[in-house]
């Protein structure tokens, strides 16, 4: 199994380059950025890579990246030039490639429907 195989130490090494890569880098703004991109990008096991993500973040690649996208265009909805954009607009910027796709893990991470989020935060 995979956690007999790692330290603490290499656990902890692991967490904090997928952390310091996703904060500086912001490759989940790139359309399509898959779990083998990560590989590639940190130079670590795609297995290992899962394992940290599943065990230290409580959630799979997918739900991760789809994290940072949303927490990403939250922050795009705040920026003066916003209301240029429609919800899909912000949301092809965040790094989403379909509408579906987007609305889904919004309400996943959110617990609310994107229309619903920029209604409050208009109010």
């Amino acid at each position: 199994m995979i956690a007999y195989q790692l330290t603490q130490e290499k656990r902890d090494m692991i967490l904090m380059a997928i952390q310091d890569h996703f904060e500086t880098a912001k490759p989940y703004l790139k359309h399509g950025y898959s779990l083998r991109n990560l590989e590639e990008d940190l130079g670590i096991t795609y297995t290992y890579l899962s394992h940290i993500i599943n065990r230290e973040y409580g959630m799979n690649f997918n739900d991760l990246v789809n994290k940072y996208r949303i927490a990403h265009m939250q922050g795009l909805m705040g920026e003066p030039d916003a209301t240029l954009y429609t919800l899909e607009g912000l949301a092809y910027r965040s790094g989403f490639n379909s509408r579906s796709t987007f609305y889904r893990a919004f309400y996943k991470a959110t617990g609310r429907m994107p229309s619903a989020f920029v209604k409050n935060t208009q109010e």
